[in-house]
């Protein structure tokens, strides 16, 4: 169980989700997140309450504690996935934004005021 959770918080620290410009990549990811998920069913069987009552009958108040600590990572790391997953979904399922074509408009030329301003007179008859 704890190397399932380590593969799972390396899985979600290596897919930096600013990096999902395009829905493609999304998918791909969200399709290694599902394979990941799925691996998990050998844990996630019985939901945490019924394998708490399991070991809690069986075990010794340190194992129980381990057990829990156990337990609380999994539910932790899934919830991070599926959090990851409904993400990734968004992306994916987001419609590329249409190009429109722009047609340039033309240069505007200078207004008559500035070209004719004092400051360029004066610099044109200094130089006369």
């Amino acid at each position: 169980a704890n190397r399932w959770c380590a593969r799972g918080v390396e899985l979600l620290a290596s897919q930096q989700i600013e990096r999902y410009q395009t829905p493609e990549v999304a998918e791909e990811s969200l399709k290694e997140l599902e394979e990941f998920l799925s691996s998990s069913s050998e844990f996630n069987s019985g939901t945490a309450r019924e394998m708490k009552t399991i070991f809690e009958d069986v075990t010794s108040p340190e194992t129980k504690a381990l057990v829990h600590q156990v337990l609380k990572r999994l539910e932790d790391v899934t919830l991070m996935c599926e959090k990851r997953k409904c993400s990734l979904k968004k992306i994916s399922s987001r419609l590329p934004r249409p190009v429109h074509a722009v047609t340039p408009e033309p240069a505007v030329p200078l207004p008559y005021a500035i070209t004719n301003s004092p400051i360029v007179f004066r610099r044109s008859r200094s130089t006369s």
